[in-house]
């Protein structure tokens, strides 16, 4: 017979027409493992419409998607993935198997993770021998059992090993091996259907992957570590391609693969290696560290990672997840791994950086500054610990132990920016007028739209007695969005421009109502603009406001109360007022008083130019 399939085919559909007429039934013809009788059916599959099949339904089973010939006929055909069944399902499959033993529903659907094709072969095979587990092997042979070819099924368990791979890793895993040899195989592993594609390259099914590695762990446990360690010690050759380091996603990327081979390779002899990089981790990059954690839970190798291990690496990650957004982890998980003394120095030093980084955040900055100083000694060029201890160094007022180092720290980066106008800052509270102002003009040079430091050079200029300077910079600040209008309007004021600066305090007022400080300027301004008759009103919201702050800020509360009876003529008791201010260590009346236009006419007073300008500050 020349031509078998068409001549058999008609005589095929006609006698199974004639059989399900005189039933009165239907037919579901089943094809299984489509992948590999592809080749011979799919041709005569295509030409079945030719042949007018009645009340016949075809179910074709394949681990791959039909492809693009099966186009023309997508009115008549359905794709169905089975995906992982939901507990529900996988529980009335189990029902369906006739499984009722709770151990072993439990031991299906946690080694299945509930895929059918798995759930289905362990129900078989648990049916076939209800006395014994079902040998990992043997989901193995089921997935490898049409690659008949022993050295081929050796590079298909064997590309399990990498979370990801291409040609350059199996080139790695059979070094031996030709080039051209190696791009053969790889085509042919890629055609298989457990085979997934991820941005990083190729990976397989991970729970296929992970039942392939627990067999080979079970086969051969040297095996199993000196592959693992292979991959480890070419992803650490990568890794030094990439000198930026943590900076750089490459490096990252290699690492964590790094990582992972690693641990596999000796969980328990590489653990100190894995702790090293996670220390200095969570320093130079916090959510990396995070990482680093999560490569350490292989699934594979659960039932042999150390109890001591997998307690402190599930803390660990429950620390880091309770923290969030946080830019530092608990002080107990800091000191917890500060307690092993096998860490090298320098992950001993990050672990000293991060509890600086912690006692910053808290505000505990003699704590911080403690910290970072003992971190420093190991990273004495570290920015981020020069930087951290200066700003600790600058919120508790000791500007010269700031100034040494935000100057070491430009020395090394001199533009950052963040350490200039710091620097500017304590130049400005050291009344070094001149540096101030410099720091400040280079700062600007280099970020002309910064709100912050336009207003903080206003502010300069203010007390350098520059003061259309100083509203100059303070109107940029504000078109920029920064809320300065209090400072804006007692430039206004000095200036003599009083409808101004009584414009600029209502809209400071708006924002902060009842504020003393804002209701003791819009007196001050009252009183010089239209008399004290007019400022009766304004005068007593601002006494009121004030006395009330006493309880709060008295040195505030003492100097405004001062200005008050200096406006009023009650020069005695402004100066006695002003004195008591003056021995309060919560203000900066001196700086204040040589602007306030409430001490105008007390300004030549001997006994305001004694106070003012020759008694030293407290």
């Amino acid at each position: 017979m020349r031509d078998p399939e068409g001549i058999l085919s008609p005589l095929f559909f006609e006698d199974l027409k004639e059989t399900l007429d005189k039933h009165h039934k239907r037919v579901l013809l089943c094809f299984d493992n489509f992948e590999q009788t592809r080749k011979e059916l799919q041709d005569w599959l295509l030409k079945l419409r030719e042949y007018k099949p009645q009340r016949v339904r075809l179910m074709i089973a394949s681990r791959s998607a039909p492809g693009t010939r099966w186009d023309y006929l997508h009115r008549i055909t359905q794709t169905i993935h089975l995906n992982a069944f939901t507990d529900m399902e996988a529980e009335a499959f189990l029902n369906s198997y006739q499984i009722f033993d709770a151990q072993r529903r439990a031991e299906i659907k946690e080694a299945s993770e509930r895929l059918p094709v798995m759930m289905s072969w362990m129900a078989t095979a648990l049916l076939e021998n209800e006395d014994s587990a079902v040998p990992v092997k043997d989901l193995i042979d089921r997935y490898l059992r049409w690659d008949t070819d022993n050295s081929f099924r050796r590079v298909l368990l064997t590309l399990a090993f990498p979370l990801t791979f291409n040609q350059d890793i199996l080139q790695v895993l059979y070094p031996e091996v030709p080039a051209d040899k190696i791009e053969y195989l790889f085509n042919q592993v890629i055609e298989q259907p457990y085979v997934q594609e991820k941005a990083e390259g190729k990976s397989y099914h991970p729970i296929i992957r992970t039942k392939m590695l627990e067999h080979i762990h079970h086969l051969s446990p040297q095996l199993f570590a000196d592959t693992h360690t292979r991959l480890a010690q070419y992803y650490a050759q990568q890794r030094e391609k990439y000198p930026r380091q943590w900076r750089s996603k490459t490096w990252r990327t290699l690492t964590l693969s790094y990582v992972y081979h690693w641990y596999c390779a000796d969980p328990e002899n590489h653990w100190i290696d894995i702790m090293n990089l996670f220390a200095i981790a969570l320093y130079e990059q916090k959510s990396f560290a995070q990482e680093i954690l999560q490569r350490c839970q292989p699934k594979e190798l659960e039932k042999h990672i150390p109890h001591t291990q997998h307690k402190l690496i599930h803390s660990l990650l429950k620390s880091m997840e309770e923290a969030g957004e946080q830019p530092y982890y608990t002080s107990e998980m800091l000191h917890t791994l500060s307690r092993m003394q096998e860490l090298s120095s320098h992950a001993h030093a990050c672990l000293t950086a991060c509890l600086g980084i912690r006692a910053y955040g808290e505000v505990n900055y003699a704590q911080a500054i403690d910290y970072f100083t003992q971190a420093i000694a190991s990273m004495p060029e570290e920015n981020l610990l020069l930087f951290g201890r200066g700003l600790s160094f600058y919120f508790l007022q000791q500007y010269d132990n700031a100034l040494s180092d935000f100057n070491l720290l430009l020395s090394l980066e001199p533009n950052d920016t963040g350490a200039l106008l710091l620097r500017g800052l304590s130049f400005y509270y050291l009344e070094q007028y001149d540096n101030a102002l410099s720091d400040f003009n280079l700062f600007l040079s280099l970020e002309p739209n910064h709100a912050g430091a336009l207003f903080w050079r206003g502010t300069l200029y203010r007390e350098m007695g520059e003061y259309e300077k100083a509203l100059h910079d303070l109107n940029a600040a504000i078109a920029l969005g920064y809320n300065c209008y209090q400072e804006r309007g007692l430039i206004h004021s000095y200036l003599g421009k009083y409808e101004e600066a009584l414009a600029d305090y209502t809209q400071a007022l708006a924002d902060d109502p009842g504020e003393a400080g804002i209701l003791y300027n819009i007196a001050v301004v009252l009183v010089r603009y239209k008399g004290p008759d007019e400022a009766a009103q304004a005068l007593s919201e601002a006494r009121a406001a004030l006395l009330q702050l006493q309880q709060e800020e008295k040195g505030s509360a003492l100097y405004g109360l001062g200005g008050l009876e200096a406006l009023q003529g009650n020069h005695e008791q402004a100066l006695s007022l002003l004195r008591e201010a003056f021995q309060e260590p919560d203000t900066e009346p001196r700086d204040w008083v040589r602007h306030d236009i409430a001490w105008r006419d007390l300004r030549n007073h001997p006994d305001f130019q004694k106070l003012v300008y020759d008694e030293p500050a407290l």
